[in-house]
């Protein structure tokens, strides 16, 4: 490893502090969709703008057309990997930083293989959950070592309606 390497490791640790755990993640997960899929949903999406034009609700129509368009260059992207570090001082997650302070509470749902994810609340109420996928890490050793940082949420500790729908329809 070349000298500025190292210099970059240690700078590294001397912010984020020692590491714990680490694991990569892809950003999105790219769903198979067949033929059937894009039938169904050009179907309904046409149903549901000719409904908005005769009911004159453009404003519905837009939405749709945008939504449309997101799901179609969704599709034709590739997701990034995606670094996390539980450290001593916080959660590394790609090029952001979550220092325990900022964090109110964690809880995991491993429910293998539909659901293996790490939770946590943040104080910060614009965007309250950090969602990261566990992959094949085991959730024990995960929670062992954040609960040494962090309380533990046993409350209230499922999958959201949106995930399970985003599941369901494949979006």
């Amino acid at each position: 490893m070349p000298y500025y390497d190292q210099d970059h490791e240690i700078a590294k640790i001397d912010i984020y502090g020692l590491p714990k755990i680490e694991w990569s993640f892809s950003e999105f997960h790219k769903h198979e969709r067949g033929l059937g899929w894009y039938i169904v949903s050009f179907l309904i999406i046409g149903a549901l703008l000719i409904y908005s034009f005769f009911t004159l609700n453009y404003l519905f129509a837009l939405i749709l057309i945008l939504f449309a368009f997101i799901v179609t260059m969704h599709h034709y992207q590739e997701p990034h990997v995606v670094r996390t570090e539980i450290t001593d001082r916080g959660i590394v997650v790609g090029k952001n930083f979550y220092p325990y302070d900022g964090i109110d509470s964690f809880w995991i749902i491993y429910e293998p293989p539909f659901s293996k994810k790490l939770f946590m609340r943040k104080k910060n109420a614009v965007q309250s959950r950090i969602i990261l996928p566990l992959e094949d890490n085991d959730p024990l050793k995960i929670r062992e070592i954040l609960s040494q940082f962090l309380p533990e949420e046993t409350e209230n500790i499922e999958d959201s309606l949106s995930d399970a729908l985003g599941k369901l329809f494949k979006i």
